[in-house]
């Protein structure tokens, strides 16, 4: 997979920040789908520039999650690193 364009990370601390604001940002976004404000907000943001923002971040995340399991070997079946404090869920 290509880099996304607006995933602008230098370092692997900063792609794991990222990853885990992201991840911040799409648990707001389901709060606010679950809640009913998301129709009140797509009227005023439209909704087509939300839907644009939520396919760069879920981009971004899949591209992140590549590159992890490539660098590292990752398979969650022969290691768990449920329990580490910079894991990616």
């Amino acid at each position: 997979m290509k880099k996304p364009e607006s995933l602008n990370t230098i370092t692997v601390a900063q792609t794991r920040e990222k990853y885990r604001n992201n991840q911040k940002s799409l648990d707001n976004m389901m709060y606010l789908v679950a809640t009913g404000i998301y129709e009140e907000i797509k009227g005023i943001a439209g909704e087509s520039i939300i839907n644009q923002v939520m396919t760069e971040i879920l981009v971004q995340q899949e591209y992140i999650r590549e590159r992890e399991k490539a660098n590292w070997g990752w398979d969650k079946e022969s290691v768990d690193f449920s329990k580490h404090k910079d894991r990616i869920a």
